[in-house]
């Protein structure tokens, strides 16, 4: 994938290169990175570092997850993104906007999202097995965001068995990356694929699961088999129903 060059955006390099299996590992301390929703950073902290955590509905509470997070990891940590963007997701217009809101400039910030696209699965797969490692070694980010996984391979026509493969083969790199070099791992998509559910479970630390009601979303947080579900209505209030309910 080449490299395109943006006043808005450092893209990521892509090239092949090998992996030094010599080079000493310097992790990230455990910590936490507030999505900039406060209903889901009430109830989770933030997301955490070494956990990949799954944000899954069709809402406009996806956008504000994912540049918020590029946002608060600057702001937080100095720390860069990286952002696979399958599902063609990021606006580098809006994430100015919020950077100069949050914290009066956006050049840190767009200096400090590294940003790479596939557009078919195949590319994706590519992506995370042959070069996002490379990356992470290099740029020793705090977070990792990935969008539209599961819809690229839903629009893939591909059979049961070989979405299957793919999809998991890619989540147990995204996993060994994520624990290996404590990075705060975010999945972002409008639905998941018809797997079965206890696959995805397996990789997945929390599942944060969106529905717009009638007047506000609801939100449903599900983490180590407990589940919230919390209710938006107005900002930084919070509904909780059901909360510890064993599924």
């Amino acid at each position: 994938m080449k490299q395109q060059n943006t006043h808005y955006i450092k893209l990521a390099r892509t090239h092949p290169s090998t992996i030094h299996k010599k080079e000493k590992l310097v992790v990230q301390p455990n910590v936490s990175v507030y999505t900039g929703i406060p209903e889901i950073d009430e109830v989770l902290g933030g997301l955490h570092t070494g956990n990949m955590t799954a944000f899954i509905g069709k809402s406009k509470l996806r956008s504000i997850l994912l540049h918020r997070v590029c946002v608060n990891t600057v702001d937080m940590f100095h720390s860069p993104s990286i952002v696979l963007d399958a599902g063609n997701q990021i606006n580098p217009f809006l994430l100015a906007r919020l950077a100069r809101l949050q914290i009066n400039s956006d050049e840190d910030v767009l200096q400090n999202v590294y940003l790479s696209r596939a557009y078919t699965i195949y590319q994706l797969t590519d992506l995370i097995h042959s070069h996002v490692e490379t990356l992470i070694q290099k740029k020793r980010p705090v977070t990792l965001i990935l969008t539209g996984l599961c819809s690229l391979l839903a629009d893939a026509n591909l059979s049961k068995d070989e979405a299957n493969h793919l999809f998991t083969s890619m989540m147990k790199k995204i996993k060994q990356m994520t624990e290996q070099y404590q990075i705060a791992t975010v999945i972002i998509d409008t639905h998941t694929i018809d797997l079965d559910k206890a696959s995805f479970e397996v990789f997945i630390d929390t599942l944060i699961q969106i529905q717009e009601m009638r007047h506000c979303p609801r939100i449903t947080i599900t983490k180590k088999n407990q589940q919230v579900t919390v209710t938006s209505e107005t900002v930084g209030q919070l509904c909780l129903q059901d909360f510890g309910m064993v599924i």
